[in-house]
């Protein structure tokens, strides 16, 4: 007679015939007549024999399956974006990280902004304003001699350089001084020519260093080193409306403003005379000179 299989109630492994305990999960073996014998597995299923009542009925027809042409894949159509125009290299810029304090001197290279208001222009006088409406310098315009000056003074008025222009020289040609008649550069212009008008400045040792280009009739020009990198622009202070604090009382209307390249580091002893030597020229001019 064939031994009857025992397996673990618990884990269902075979248990070795006369163990106390199961070799897989180490649960006590019940005594024979209370273990539970695995079931043998069950064969095959025998199929049903179909009766003929089945037979003749017929089974339903699966409705046809219809076929329809492959579709394409829907493509998006292109997004139709008007095509930009051109903005100025520094239409973007923000105010500076660090404020500038309103007693800073006027040429300090943290200041960015210089707001000219030129409808005084004609008075022979003017002021220099931040991007917040503070004063911060003066101009004034002086005739000694044959001399004429734009004296640039600090708010206190300290005077701390000027562009000049001999009567005895070219018209196209103002000096930049440092104090007392120390020529710091010389700015050359052709702004009035019908071809190419232009800019630039010169330094000490006749070197170009800064050169401008653009709308000067307008007061609208870019300012360039000698590598061609912008070092700054002017023109009217309303295209930089984000920046200059116009809720504060400050009105840009009819203003001009000198905005410098937050990167750069020229010298603004040079960038500020050149805007107004430009300014100079077309005061003369406006005058039938």
């Amino acid at each position: 007679m064939e031994e009857e299989r025992i397996y673990c109630m618990y884990c269902g492994a075979r248990i070795v015939p006369g163990a106390a305990f199961c070799r897989i999960c180490g649960a006590p073996v019940k005594k024979h007549a209370e273990a539970i014998p695995r079931p043998e597995p069950l064969g095959e299923p025998i199929p049903r024999e179909r009766t003929p009542s089945e037979e003749t009925i017929p089974s339903e027809p699966s409705e046809p399956q219809m076929e329809y042409p492959p579709q394409e894949a829907a493509t998006e159509e292109p997004e139709i974006t008007e095509p930009e125009a051109p903005e100025s290299a520094l239409l973007h810029v923000r105010e500076p990280t660090e404020t500038v304090p309103v007693s800073a001197p006027l040429f300090d290279p943290r200041r960015l902004y210089y707001v000219l208001d030129r409808d005084w222009w004609g008075f022979g006088a003017g002021s220099l304003y931040d991007e917040k409406g503070n004063t911060i310098g003066h101009l004034y315009r002086r005739v000694i001699s044959v001399r004429r000056s734009i004296e640039f003074r600090e708010a206190d008025g300290v005077t701390v350089s000027a562009v000049i222009h001999k009567k005895l020289v070219s018209r196209d040609v103002m000096d930049i001084e440092i104090g007392h008649e120390l020529t710091f550069a010389r700015v050359k212009l052709k702004i009035h020519q019908i071809a190419n008008p232009a800019i630039w400045v010169e330094d000490h040792k006749g070197y170009e260093i800064l050169s401008g280009e653009g709308d000067f009739e307008n007061y609208s020009f870019t300012v360039y080193d000698k590598s061609r990198n912008v070092v700054a622009e002017i023109d009217k202070a309303e295209k930089w409306k984000h920046i200059f604090a116009t809720g504060t009382g400050f009105d840009i209307k009819n203003k001009y403003a000198i905005v410098i390249r937050p990167d750069s580091e020229f010298d603004r002893r040079f960038i500020v005379p050149l805007a107004i030597a430009v300014e100079e020229a077309l005061h003369e001019e406006r005058k039938g000179r």
